[in-house]
C-alpha cells in the first residue's frame, strides 16, 4: 500500500488480525527480530493473543500497540504470569494504553477517528445520535438503513458492517468513543 511504513496485506486490513492470521515464530528465527518472554504455561501466549484480539477486534495498529505494550510490561517481569493474570495484565495494559485522557489526545490512531467525525461535514447530533444506537443496542442494527452517518462512522473505523448489520468495529473504540 502506497504510503504506509510497512507491507500490510490488503485481506489483512479488510478482516483485521484473528489468531489465523499471526504467524508462528520461524525455526531459526534470530532472537532479535522476535523477544520471547516465558510464561508460565504453554497457554500463556495463546491466551495473551486471544485476549489482545478481544479487545482490538483485529485492528492491526490496536493489536500491535497492545501488543508492544505488553512486550515492554512481560519484558521487565521477572515472574511468570498465569492464564488469569495474562488476562488481568492484557486489561490492565490496554486500559493504560488506550483509555487514559491523555491517550485519547496523544495517540495518532485515536486522534484520526476522532478528526474524521469531526470533519465529515455531517450533523453531528445525527452522526452521534445513530452511533449511540449502534452502541446500545442488544439488536443487530441493520445495514439496509442507507444512513449518510452510516458510511461516516464506517470510514472512521468506528463501526463495520458484519451479518447484515452495523456494529462497533472493536472494544476499545467501543470504551474510548462511548461519550
Amino acid at each position: 500500500l502506497v504510503g504506509m511504513p510497512y507491507s500490510v496485506p490488503l485481506g489483512l486490513l479488510a478482516g483485521g488480525l484473528k489468531p489465523t492470521t499471526v504467524p508462528p515464530a520461524a525455526e531459526g528465527e534470530p532472537e532479535m527480530t522476535r523477544p520471547r518472554i516465558q510464561l508460565q504455561s504453554v497457554n500463556s501466549e495463546k491466551i495473551l493473543l486471544d485476549r489482545v484480539l478481544y479487545w482490538s477486534g483485529g485492528h492491526p495498529y490496536l493489536t500491535q500497540r497492545l501488543c508492544q505494550a505488553l512486550g515492554e510490561t512481560l519484558a521487565q517481569s521477572t515472574s511468570g504470569h498465569s492464564a488469569l493474570a495474562t488476562r488481568d495484565l492484557v486489561d490492565q495494559r490496554c486500559a493504560e494504553v488506550f483509555f487514559r485522557r491523555e491517550a485519547r489526545e496523544s495517540d495518532r490512531n485515536l486522534q484520526s477517528v476522532e478528526r474524521a467525525i469531526r470533519e465529515s461535514g455531517a450533523d453531528r447530533a445525527s452522526l452521534l445520535d445513530f452511533y449511540a444506537h449502534v452502541l446500545g443496542s442488544n439488536a443487530p442494527v441493520s445495514r439496509v438503513e442507507t444512513l449518510p452517518w452510516a458510511a461516516i462512522l464506517a470510514r472512521a473505523g468506528l463501526v463495520r458492517a458484519a451479518h447484515g448489520s452495523w456494529q462497533v468495529r472493536n472494544r476499545i473504540y467501543q470504551h474510548v468513543f462511548d461519550r
